[in-house]
């Protein structure tokens, strides 16, 4: 009886390689499922229109110290599948805000900055941090005390403040429960996972280990972006902050 043998390692190691190499080159089925930021949104009172001006006031904010840096999906040459990071941080202490009660004068809860040098992040079309960082504003609604945030586009050198993204502010619809609260904020997909996909799109450990094409550790960290951008084009969500209920997006 003829069976069919594996193939050799030297041949699963170039499959790997190769299986990288396509996912990285190719778009995703139908193009980008995110839509192109619009920045149109009046700006909220209070807000500094000259990004001059806004920035100087930046610089008075307070950090909370809460930084994460995430995978987020973005938008490449070609349209290929990329992924950028992103730096998120509270601002303040986000657990005095209540959607219930918005502060009567608009605050900054978030800094946000794309760290790439040249790609855009696709779901909120967040420029690279040498051309704009961005802010998550929460203010009151118009004839209301509910809250709803907006984001700001602050563009580095001369330029004026837009606005972006504003929707209500309201409770998580599943909080946790017990959670240690701080002042935080973060991407929604992230917010009881601190753990992105390690390596692993079904490829082994022992391909990667075998494959002298790279290094070990140049070709895990190339598999590791292929999770990465996996992850993110799927599950990449708006943000939360941790409120006074608990968890506010």
């Amino acid at each position: 009886m003829i069976t069919r043998s594996a193939p050799p390692r030297s041949a699963a190691k170039w499959i790997a390689i190769t299986s990288v190499v396509i996912a990285l080159g190719c778009p995703p089925p139908g193009g980008s499922p995110y839509p192109r930021g619009d920045w149109s949104t009046p700006l909220p009172p209070g807000v500094d229109s000259l990004a001059s001006t806004f920035r100087i006031r930046a610089d008075g904010f307070p950090h909370s110290g809460n930084v994460h840096t995430r995978s987020r999906p973005a938008t490449c040459p070609l349209g290929s599948l990329c992924v950028v990071d992103v730096r998120i941080e509270a601002l303040g202490d986000t657990r005095l805000i209540d959607p219930d009660n918005a502060p009567p004068t608009g605050i900054a809860v978030a800094r946000i900055e794309n760290l790439d040098s040249r790609d855009v992040e696709a779901k909120f079309g967040f420029l690279p941090g040498n051309q704009a960082l961005y802010y998550l504003w929460v203010d009151r609604k118009p004839r209301s005390t509910k809250a709803r945030w907006t984001i700001l586009q602050v563009p580095m050198g001369a330029g004026v403040v837009t606005a972006g993204y504003q929707k209500d502010l309201r409770l998580c619809n599943h909080p946790h429960q017990g959670e240690i609260r701080v002042s935080d904020a973060d991407f929604y997909e992230y917010k009881y996972d601190d753990h992105p996909c390690d390596v692993s799109v079904g490829i082994e450990k022992s391909s990667i280990a075998e494959a002298s094409f790279f290094s070990t550790g140049q070709f895990s960290a190339l598999v590791a972006r292929v999770a990465a951008v996996f992850r993110s084009e799927l599950t990449a969500q708006g943000g939360w902050i941790s409120c006074s209920g608990g968890c506010c997006t």
